[in-house]
């Protein structure tokens, strides 16, 4: 794999979707015109299952600076971003709360 751009940002959008970016600049960010993560467009393409997610990523979002775009959902809707796990899981009082019930 090689491409010939000269900054990470739109590098790793390239890497990230499939898509050259519209601009080799470093100051590329995320925007709802740009292409979504391959795991976003495999949420949006996939049967829904309401067992797992269908995306996670984990420990934290790509950024050089600012955050790299192609790591989420774009223009399919914030519906079929990745589960972002940013808590350590090997820590005792681990949690998740964007999968536990709410206390009734």
């Amino acid at each position: 794999m090689h491409h010939h751009m000269k900054n990470h940002n739109p590098a790793s959008y390239y890497a990230l979707t499939g898509h050259a970016p519209p601009v080799d600049d470093i100051t590329l960010r995320d925007s709802p015109e740009l292409f979504p993560a391959y795991g976003s467009l495999w949420d949006r393409l996939a049967p829904v299952t309401e067992a797992l997610p269908t995306s996670v990523a984990l420990p934290w979002v790509i950024g050089d600076g600012t955050i790299t775009p192609g790591q989420a959902a774009s223009f399919l809707g914030k519906m079929h971003d990745p589960l972002l796990v940013t808590r350590d899981p090997n820590k005792p009082d681990f949690k998740l709360p964007e999968r536990t019930c709410p206390p009734i």
